[in-house]
């Protein structure tokens, strides 16, 4: 049986922190190199269109 995980984050402008988060989240799930830098980056680039915040 494969179980479900959810990774949730509040909708906040705090990029640091979520970048962090992510990163971990990747670490810890085997992702390295190039492969965990794209995850980070998919994350840091969906935040401005959660958030209504163009200027990123």
């Amino acid at each position: 049986m494969i179980s479900e995980f959810r990774l949730q984050w509040p909708i906040t402008r705090d990029l640091a922190a979520l970048r962090e988060c992510v990163h971990l989240f990747g670490v810890g799930a085997g992702l390295t190199g190039q492969r965990l830098e794209d995850l980070v980056f998919v994350a840091r680039s969906r935040r401005p269109h959660l958030t209504g915040d163009r200027r990123w």
